[in-house]
């Protein structure tokens, strides 16, 4: 058996595909800590992936010079053994200081962009600081050429890790019971693998401190931690529960006899028990009233409301069926146990994505489709309202269905919408417009948006005189309103001739009508207030490769609360209008710069050595501008195909672990295939890389209409699995041209280039 101190790789290569495996745990963790304090909007994709990958660049540059400072292999060793060990510390502390840093917002606000920028930027440090170092401690322990075997185990450790974490870890705890034991875990497996090099006695000094995690995991932090989150934001309410589900972070917080819910800091609902219940007929009464015979329905966003009980209150004869779509599973679990899911034969809950339900629904099967869509501040909520989606639900609708989308006002009042909400709402409105030949809107409940394809007779309406004309042909309750009777409110039902009075008077009465001085004509003045504030806009349509929508919703976040004067001259607004332009492409078209640039460079490179009578070889210069180059494109590439996931698929919160998986198998499987000896870019590292090169270019160009054409014609699996081959091209492309680069560069003057590589590559992904 060969001595381990003379041949290190074996027992080095395991630390560092367990060194590959916690940072990918660390990864995920952050970026879901985030999401879950931002409200999980994408615009944040790119920054949190800037923020990682710059600090693990200013890591690796630690990691080198503390190689240098210690020069016995052993205690590099022992380095590199207790960098691992701070792991799960570390971690645990980042998830703190995100939760508690100085940008905390109150319940229900949406961070600032600066807020949030500091967020991603400091709260990435730790963790990401600290895998850069000790990558590149393991590099200065490893010989010259050993670097692609570590480069591929770090990348395979990365790929298990993503996986693992994804598929398994994140269901068996919250976020710092995790980080405290699957660090500690991960540890002491780092400690035992580096044990022949470490020896007894420091193996000794090491273990203790890796079994400090498993101790603090012992102690209920995370409780302790939402606790203090909670009592700052939202004064006066008491934690009730923290659930980690699959789309996000729900948060139950009890307040008198309210139980709020809070999705990724965002507010969901407020249950009040033994609350009037007349807002929510007059609303079931104004939505089924937009069709002349409703009878098939289905409604989403509405699953913690009384909605379905005031629908289904209609008889048999009039609502034949309702479906309830609900992207979390928890929050149809959350609605059964407050009871708000009625016991009906009609009725059918259905735990699925809205975009992939409706696309499966079969073509002209309903009369009436109901969106009660939250802020879109993210393509979570964008990609329901987007120009694609509508194509999708006009093809689930019959010749006379109808949707409706109702989008939140935050309390405003009718006659009063702001440029924010009106470019908000425009964007929508437009997307419509778009698809449907006939769209109406009026303030009721928020901004609600009517449209029909106008092929058949009865469509929307919101005059008072046919709202009550249909309303006493749907029979069952009818009109009511509660009567204070002095021992408590009673319901009161109206005669069919009141029903008109009725729509005129409720929700403030916006849809009141008056009869003009001088021409005798009707007109509803609030209604038309409405419709110009929202034309005068003219925002383009919200669309999956430019989802104006999130960028406006973001900032009526940011608006609330201000004077309009303020709000327009606010630095967010101009940076909304400066953004609204760009999509997809543009985004996409940044690498193809990069990777042109490179190509040009090499070229140019090449002449000017063959003028000169030297090597045709390029210099150590421009393998590191390479590195650089390549490592723009690919992260590039990742954040644009993360949005693009969240807006094909839904949200990333809980298969972004399988994403990062496959970049890293991706990254693993390109370096495996350039190193093997049968491999031509082995011999011919140049032309490999400008092959490499023209593959990133390629990507560049295909990317975005191939995600356009996804967003209309695959299902959510195919769009996974286009979204997931992207992905992996991405990180082969990437992997591949890194063992190509130390080759191009035969006289490289330092005796290691592959930190100064690797942190040029960092440098260029940040």
């Amino acid at each position: 058996m060969r001595d381990a101190r003379r041949s290190p790789c074996a027992p080095l290569r395991r630390a560092v595909l367990l060194t590959g495996f916690s940072s990918q745990f660390s990864q995920i963790l952050v970026f879901r800590e985030a999401m879950a304090q931002t409200h999980a909007t994408e615009l944040l994709f790119g920054a949190a992936l800037a923020a990682w990958l710059g600090w693990s660049a200013l890591g690796a540059v630690s990691g080198r010079g503390l190689a240098a400072l210690l020069p016995k292999r052993e205690t590099r060793v022992a380095a590199l053994a207790l960098g691992v060990a701070l792991f799960g510390p570390a971690l645990a502390a980042q998830i703190l200081l995100m939760r508690h840093g100085p940008w905390a917002a109150g319940a229900g606000e949406i961070l600032a962009p600066d807020q949030a920028l500091l967020l991603v930027a400091l709260g990435a440090a730790p963790t990401a600081w600290l895998g850069g170092t000790v990558f590149s401690l393991a590099l200065g322990v490893g010989r010259k050429e050993h670097f692609g075997l570590l480069y591929r185990a770090e990348a395979w450790g990365a790929l298990a890790g993503g996986l693992v974490t994804a598929l398994v870890l994140l269901w068996w705890g919250p976020p710092l019971w995790l980080a405290l034991f699957v660090g500690a875990v991960l540890a002491c497996c780092s400690i035992a693998a580096l044990r022949p090099w470490l020896g007894t006695a420091r193996t000794a000094l090491l273990v203790p401190v890796a079994l400090f995690a498993g101790l603090l995991a012992l102690l209920p932090l995370d409780r302790i931690s939402e606790e203090i989150t909670w009592a700052t934001a939202l004064p006066g309410a008491e934690l009730v529960e923290t659930r980690e589900t699959r789309q996000m972070r729900l948060s139950l917080l009890q307040r008198g006899q309210s139980l709020l819910v809070f999705g990724n800091s965002a507010p969901l609902a407020a249950v009040e028990p033994g609350a009037s219940q007349a807002r929510w007929s007059q609303l079931a009464a104004l939505l089924l009233c937009q069709h002349e015979s409703p009878r098939r329905l289905l409604v989403a966003g509405a699953t913690l409301t009384p909605l379905a009980e005031k629908l289904l209150a209609y008889p048999a004869a009039t609502i034949e069926s309702l479906e309830v779509v609900e992207l979390d599973p928890e929050i149809t679990a959350l609605a059964r146990e407050l009871g708000m899911v009625p016991r009906d034969d009609r009725l059918q809950v259905v735990d699925a994505d809205l975009r992939g339900h409706v696309r499966d629904v079969p073509e002209n099967s309903l009369d009436l489709i109901v969106l009660f869509a939250p802020e879109p501040d993210s393509s979570v909520v964008s990609r329901l309202l987007s120009v694609e989606f509508f194509s999708l639900v006009r093809q689930a609708l019959d010749s006379n269905g109808v949707v409706c989308v109702v989008l939140p006002s935050h309390g405003s009042s009718a006659e009063y919408t702001g440029q924010a909400m009106a470019l908000r709402t425009g964007s929508v409105l437009a997307a419509l417009e778009e698809v449907f030949p006939q769209v109406q809107t009026a303030p009721v409940a928020g901004h609600m948006l009517v449209a029909w394809d106008g092929s058949g007779e009865g469509g929307p309406n919101f005059s008072p005189a046919i709202l009550a004309q249909r309303l006493a042909g749907l029979g069952g309750p009818g009109a009511w309103i509660e009567v204070d009777t002095g021992q408590g409110r009673e319901q009161q039902h109206l005669d069919p001739s009141q029903y008109s009075l009725y729509f005129s008077t409720m929700f403030g009465g916006v849809l009141a009508e008056q009869v003009a001085f001088l021409t005798d004509e009707t007109d509803q003045p609030v209604v038309a207030a409405f419709s110009d504030a929202l034309g005068r806009a003219n925002a383009p349509p919200n669309r999956d490769a430019q989802p104006v929508a999130v960028l406006h919703g973001v900032r009526v976040w940011q608006d609330l609360g201000r004077d309009p004067g303020q709000a327009q001259d606010s630095p967010y607004f101009l940076l909304a209008q400066s953004l609204s332009g760009l999509g997809l492409r543009h985004l996409a078209y940044s690498g193809l710069v990069l990777a042109a640039g490179v190509a040009i460079l090499a070229a140019f490179s090449r002449r000017r050595q063959y003028k000169r009578g030297a090597s045709p070889m390029p210099g150590p210069g421009l393998a590191l501008f390479c590195a650089l180059a390549t490592g723009a494109f690919s992260l590039a590439m990742y954040a644009v195909l993360l949005t693009a996931y969240q807006s094909l698929v839904g949200n990333v919160y809980a298969e972004l672990g399988v994403l990062s998986a496959l970049f890293m198998a991706g990254l693993g499987l390109g370096a495996y295939l350039a190193e093997h000896p049968k491999s031509p870019a082995a011999s011919r590292p140049k032309a490999g890389l400008l092959v490499l090169l023209s593959l990133m270019i390629g990507l560049c160009v295909l990317t975005p209409p191939a995600i356009s054409w996804a967003g209309t014609h695959l299902d959510g699996t195919g769009a996974r699995l286009l979204i997931g081959l992207l992905v992996v091209l991405t990180g082969l492309a990437n992997g591949a041209s890194f063992p190509l680069l130390p080759r191009i560069a035969p006289r490289w003057r330092a005796s290691s280039p592959g930190a100064w590589l690797y942190t040029a590559d960092l440098a260029g992904a940040a």
